[in-house]
């Protein structure tokens, strides 16, 4: 795994513990809006947002998360 610019489709991983925050046009409230990564996830980059966060698409949704922990997936991490 690396942090290489990613491209939009880019499959990745994203540890647990990570605050990521529901995507601006998609709020319903305040609370509904930020989730913690309760396990490890895997998700699809779609866009950088800034030098600091991008919006990643995971099955409940597009998210913004920080860059710093989004890690893209390698051909060689793929399980056989």
């Amino acid at each position: 795994m690396s942090h290489r610019r990613l491209k939009t489709g880019d499959l990745v991983h994203v540890p647990s513990d990570v605050y990521r925050f529901k995507k601006e046009d998609l709020q319903l409230d305040f609370f509904s809006s930020i989730k913690v990564t309760d396990v490890p996830m895997l998700g699809l980059f779609r866009k950088y947002l800034s030098e600091k966060q991008c919006l990643i698409t995971f099955a409940d949704g597009e998210w913004i998360l920080p860059i710093r922990y989004v890690y893209e997936i390698q051909k060689e991490s793929y399980c056989a």
